[in-house]
């Protein structure tokens, strides 16, 4: 339904498509699944990671604190079950305000290289979020996509993730390559 309901994004997707399979095109036919498969498509690739983001397929991923640690300086005891939101704040919301000086030293070292853009709407569906662009070594600007420029955890996080992730991801692809291609 978000591309059903936006064709700006509908538009723009099949625009990429078009650029990525030129010959399937061409030939007017589908792109084979190999086609598919080995195509790099930024803009489909931000597609799939925004419609993960407003799904919510995980509500919540639980982790049992396995040393004493600390969360913004307070103390949390060796097996202590940490509850984090797939769709609290930074996620559909604002993020929390809070005092940054009780971050960890790793926490503010992220911060840093991905700083969190409080100006764009984050309760909007927008695939431009994922998307960035890259300097070549030509010179020229590429727009690439980046995972990492916006929170999410629709499969969990860390060596616990779903191992299903990559096998997910293919299958949106596939899936959203062919609905989106058929006119």
């Amino acid at each position: 339904s978000y591309l059903s309901s936006d064709q700006h994004v509908q538009a723009r997707l099949r625009e990429a498509l078009d650029q990525a399979h030129p010959q399937a095109r061409a030939e007017k036919r589908l792109p084979s699944l190999e086609e598919i498969i080995q195509a790099r498509v930024p803009y489909l690739d931000a597609v799939v990671e925004e419609v993960l983001r407003h799904s919510r397929p995980l509500a919540m991923c639980m982790r049992e604190a396995q040393t004493d640690t600390q969360i913004l300086g307070a103390h949390i005891p060796k097996g202590t079950t940490v509850v984090f939101l797939a769709n609290g704040p930074s996620v559909f919301t604002p993020r929390i305000q809070f005092d940054e000086s009780r971050q960890s030293e790793w926490a503010t070292s992220r911060r840093e290289k991905h700083p969190v853009n409080d100006e764009i709407d984050i309760g909007a569906f927008s695939p431009e979020r994922w998307l960035r662009v890259e300097k070549q070594e030509d010179g020229s600007e590429e727009t690439v996509f980046d995972a990492n420029l916006f929170p999410i955890q629709a499969f969990g996080l860390g060596p616990r993730a779903c191992f299903g992730r990559r096998l997910a991801y293919r299958e949106m692809k596939i899936f959203f390559t062919l609905i989106t291609w058929k006119r």
